[in-house]
């Protein structure tokens, strides 16, 4: 008999393997109670006439077949840092030694003018510098005496590296200017105000081009192991995900970055982060342009065709070239998705989940190139940030054509679609897809009952399917847990009002937003914060105002990678890949900086901070539309005065 075939990973399975993992890292579930109701039916009808609009507000009332209530998101146990830092050992602290500090060398000569001489045996040493045997940042000491002239010891104030006959300080600045988004320039920035000995751009060069080298080394080291913490979590917590030939099925945020902003850039960058850890398993950096071949090929070209076709192969066969990506800066996010989907199976893991932003083809691209074959399938799922951005897009381009039209929604007219409106609109929206993720039709249940909430006027209230209760994000709910409620309460609480013209508009874009088929992809309720997180990382270490060629930009992406998945210990790596020594103080240091930034995000994850931070954004865009109205509409229209 042949053994049984385990079942293959599907979409249905991945949603109920994260619930299961949620369900374990909960601390408590806020549930409110729901509110007796009689029974009503949800449809919203696709037919041409659906419903016979009311004659207060013009819209139709949606029915409820139950009453809504208001869960709030499930909250993890801990931050997202401490869970990945947690994944890896601590770094092991070396014996103590002296720290490297900046001394103000006349405060080291005093020192010595009481000091005997080992030859004269008087007193009145001198600490010599001599500039020109300075290495950089490395000074050059001589100790003199004062009396019998005898140069009596000399030495730098670095040692050297262990695999060459740089100086450790020239060496570690380097590193430790990139990691802080430093160039040659910022690091003469820093030398002049400290008043120390700068380096020379062409030294700086040198080290830059003998830490890059080892680039590559320090990325297989940090994804390996980031890719075996993720391979020991499924083997703990889900078994199943493992196909007979031990191949791990998982699902991946994924999302391209560029250097500069828009879409010329010459730049590009995309990694894949495994959702369930929220580590960074694999990344590609692209680049467009070579500054040699730009320069020294192009005019080569023009002079002797025959002698640049020799060139660029012997250019391209020595690694010189940094160009290693043909076609549009747009396109970039597609062609990292397909190579690092190519070679996934390389390393034991198969990506059936995408998490997307629908932004790019690159979901499309991948069915069509189908990666793994017929047989394993890629499913989509939706960012559910991105899915809430569609209704603010969606409502000021509708703005936008209806004017076209001499038809005005916008404007500071009662009841208009401002700009602060949309963005209350959207926040509401936001709230009902990220709370209600059981199903499709509970999520569309709460996103109409933010609709109908802002449509009610006094002569017709519509706030029976919101929320109820002192907790209700529902004024008018909240109202009546006191008593009852007064009329005029509409006209001083309903910040996001939309008048009787505005509505049928507004309608018809909510019932495109409510589509089950769209819902259904945003069940899992995930979001590409941590890819958004893992770009803020990339560009602080290599600043987009200024530009950064295909090996800074790696060197920034490997360090920005290390520290998002494993903390201050990645950077430390690159230290004895140059042949330095991590010293007892940068260890220390680095724990420092790791624990203040859990502590940082602990505090951001819990629900009290949760809840300022969600009223202040809300309190800023009401009093954003306050300030609008007052002035008598917005004063900044492009193109608009």
């Amino acid at each position: 008999m042949a053994p049984r075939k385990e079942r293959k990973p599907t979409k249905t399975n991945m949603r109920r393997k994260i619930a299961n993992l949620n369900a374990k890292r909960l601390r408590a579930c806020m549930f409110a109670k729901e509110e007796e109701s009689t029974p009503i039916n949800l449809t919203t009808s696709t037919s041409a006439d659906p419903v016979v609009p009311s004659s207060e507000c013009d819209v139709a009332p949606v029915e409820l077949a139950t009453p809504v209530r208001l869960v709030t998101s499930s909250q993890a146990s801990e931050s997202a840092s401490k869970r990945k830092i947690s994944l890896f050992e601590s770094e092991p602290a070396p014996s103590a030694d002296l720290p490297t500090t900046i001394i103000d060398l006349s405060t080291i000569a005093a020192l010595y003018c009481g000091v005997l001489c080992p030859y004269c045996k008087c007193p009145g040493l001198q600490l010599c510098h001599n500039k020109r045997r300075d290495k950089s940042l490395a000074v050059y000491l001589e100790l003199w005496c004062s009396i019998c002239q005898i140069n009596i010891n000399a030495a730098y104030t670095s040692k050297k590296i262990l695999t060459g006959q740089s100086f450790e300080v020239n060496r570690k600045a380097v590193i430790t200017g990139l990691t802080a988004g430093l160039g040659h320039a910022g690091l003469m920035k820093l030398c002049e105000g400290l008043g120390m000995p700068s380096m020379h751009k062409k030294t700086y060069a040198d080290h830059f081009d003998n830490i890059s080298k080892t680039t590559d080394g320090v990325k297989d080291n940090i994804l390996n192991q980031s890719r075996q913490k993720v391979v020991d979590y499924y083997r703990r917590e889900e078994p199943g995900a493992f196909d007979e030939d031990g191949v791990l099925n998982i699902g991946v945020s994924y999302d391209g970055t560029w250097a500069k902003r828009g879409h010329t850039s010459k730049i590009g960058a995309g990694a894949v982060i495994e959702i369930m850890t929220g580590l960074v398993i694999d990344f590609h950096v692209m680049s467009l342009y070579c500054q040699l071949c730009a320069s020294v090929g192009e005019r080569l070209r023009q002079q002797n065709p025959a002698a640049y076709a020799e060139w660029l192969q012997v250019h391209k066969t020595t690694g010189k070239c940094t160009k290693n990506y043909e076609g549009s800066s747009g396109g970039m996010e597609v062609a990292g998705a397909l190579k690092m989907w190519g070679r996934s199976l390389d390393y034991g893991v198969r990506y059936t989940t995408f998490v997307g932003d629908g932004d790019t083809k690159t979901f499309s691209a991948l069915v069509e190139k189908s990666p793994y074959g017929t047989d394993h399938t890629i499913s989509k799922e939706e960012c559910v940030n991105h899915v809430s951005k569609r209704l603010n897009t969606a409502l000021r381009n509708l703005v936008s054509s209806m004017s076209k039209q001499n038809v005005r929604l916008g404007g500071n007219k009662k009841g208009s679609l401002s700009a602060p409106k949309i963005g209350l609109l959207q926040s509401y929206y936001t709230k009902a897809v990220r709370s209600f993720n059981s199903s499709t039709e509970e999520m569309a249940k709460a996103i109409w009952a933010s609709f109908f909430h802002s449509i009610s006027t006094k002569e017709l209230p519509q706030h029976q399917y919101c929320p109820a209760g002192e907790e209700s994000w529902c004024w008018y709910q909240r109202a009546l847990m006191t008593g009852p409620v007064d009329p005029t309460l509409h006209d001083r609480q309903h910040s996001t009002f939309l008048n009787s013209d505005v509505a049928p508009y507004v309608r018809k874009v909510y019932e495109r937003l409510t589509d089950s088929s769209l819902l259904s992809r945003c069940l899992l309720g995930k979001t590409q914060n941590c890819n958004e997180s893992l770009h803020s990382v990339i560009w602080d270490k290599c600043p987009k105002h200024t530009f950064s060629g295909l090996k800074r930009v790696s060197f920034g992406v490997t360090l920005a990678v290390g520290e998002y998945n494993m903390g201050s210990s990645a950077s430390h790596l690159f230290f004895p890949a140059v042949g330095c020594i991590v010293t007892s103080a940068t260890t220390s240091l680095g724990h420092k900086r790791d624990t203040e930034r859990i502590k940082r995000a602990e505090k951001a994850h819990s629900v009290p901070e949760k809840k300022r931070r969600e009223a202040r954004k809300l309190a800023q865009q009401r009093a954003q539309q306050a300030a609008t109205t007052a002035e008598g509409g917005p004063s900044y229209v492009a193109g608009g005065f």
